[in-house]
């Protein structure tokens, strides 16, 4: 049995001294690093295979990764400081994860060597370079907003900004500079509301439109805001125009149903006829129906009463002054009510009439009631109409 552990054990070293020179030979160097530093951890015995492969796999994944940085430094790719800070960090921080088994010594005695990339020190350099490339861009993108006005330049110069935080919080002027690309990148949305003159009707939803939150769609490039009170000039201005709204009469429909059924009140006797009640086999008495026709008459009452409001949104570019967008919306205020009821013998109704009976009828609303919930619903399709159509604008 111990013979067996022991061979068990043997294969199993074997398999895992395996495993790493494999992922040594097929370039897997920074996966190796990861299993041999889990391998060596703790142990005081150290495995020459684990040591071997630790330092095989760090020099070679370092020198390609400086090999990245000098073809980087030399060339002329755009952002090309971000990605040698990003292969510099790496260096880093693999040379952190093995400085803690320094000196490395396996139990035969073997001395791994290391050497090391200052790798702060570059850094540093890096960081320098990478800040000021970011910020040449983003000064560059600015003067191309204010050559040509397009907001796309600005925002992508508040990007350029953002990425130096990564750096230096405080790098020159940055934080003035975001500020002015914010504000020139924003897009301005003025929004109006006309309802017309329709008496009463135009009073609520003038009420009830001019009442929403327009601010509620501002977004990080976007601001909303009432036409009155916008206090800068708008890109865009927003109208929303109530066309006309139609108030339906009110219609109701009363219709008569007459039902009729024949129905068992009870049982008597079969007789015969020769006048003999009627046995069966067993010698119980036979019985047979008693029935009776009843009568009911059923009233139907339906109600109702619709209504249309037909509205547009117009969406104006301010700077060129040209309609950007016609956008018909029309909402629709629909009144159904229904009442069943019946006279006469209630068992001469069918079931799908039982089903439907209800007593209650509910008053036709008023026109008042019917224009304000119409108003709310065009607000809400505005709500999600101005957000689609703004966003799809923007980005063309």
């Amino acid at each position: 049995m111990k013979r067996i552990i022991y061979i068990l054990s043997v294969i199993v070293l074997a398999s895992s001294c395996k495993n790493i020179e494999k992922m040594v030979e097929q370039g897997k160097y920074d996966e190796a690093i990861e299993y041999a530093a889990k391998k060596l951890h703790g142990e005081k015995d150290k495995k020459t295979k684990y040591v071997e492969a630790l330092e095989t796999a760090y020099h070679k994944v370092t020198d390609q990764d400086m090999d990245k940085i000098k073809f980087l430094s030399a060339s002329g790719y755009a952002n090309k400081y971000d990605r040698m800070y990003d292969l510099f960090l790496k260096i880093n921080n693999r040379q952190n994860s093995i400085k803690p088994f320094l000196p490395l010594i396996s139990e035969d005695g073997y001395v791994a060597h290391f050497k090391f990339v200052r790798t702060q020190e570059k850094l540093n350099e890096v960081a320098i370079l990478a800040s000021e490339e970011h910020y040449q861009t983003a000064i560059s993108a600015l003067e191309e907003y204010d050559t040509y006005g397009e907001k796309r330049s600005a925002r992508n110069a508040y990007q350029y900004l953002e990425n130096i935080d990564r750096y230096n919080s405080n790098y020159k002027d940055t934080k003035e500079l975001r500020r002015v690309s914010r504000s020139k990148g924003t897009t301005r949305v003025a929004v109006s509301v006309a309802t017309g003159n329709f008496v009463y009707a135009g009073d609520i939803s003038n009420y009830v439109l001019t009442s929403f939150d327009v601010e509620r769609l501002n977004s990080f490039w976007t601001t909303y805001g009432e036409a009155r009170n916008f206090d800068e000039a708008a890109d865009y201005h927003v109208i929303v125009r109530v066309e006309d709204i139609i108030l339906g009469v009110e219609r109701e429909r009363v219709d008569h149903f007459h039902e009729k059924a024949i129905i068992e009140v009870g049982r008597e006797n079969w007789v015969g006829e020769d006048g003999r009640v009627k046995v069966d086999s067993s010698g119980n008495i036979l019985t047979v129906a008693i029935n009776q026709e009843v009568f009911a008459t059923v009233t139907d009452v339906k109600r109702e009463k619709t209504a249309q409001m037909y509205s547009e949104i117009v969406i104006k570019d301010e700077r060129r002054n040209r309609v950007k967008r016609n956008i018909p919306i029309t909402v629709d205020e629909i009144f159904n009510d229904y009442m069943c009821t019946f006279t006469g013998d209630k068992r001469a109704l069918p079931t799908n009439s039982v089903k439907r009976l209800d007593t209650h009828l509910a008053p036709f609303p008023h026109d008042i009631d019917m224009v304000e919930n119409m108003s709310y619903q065009l607000r809400d399709a505005v709500y999600s109409k101005i957000e689609h159509e703004m966003r799809n604008i923007i980005k063309a």
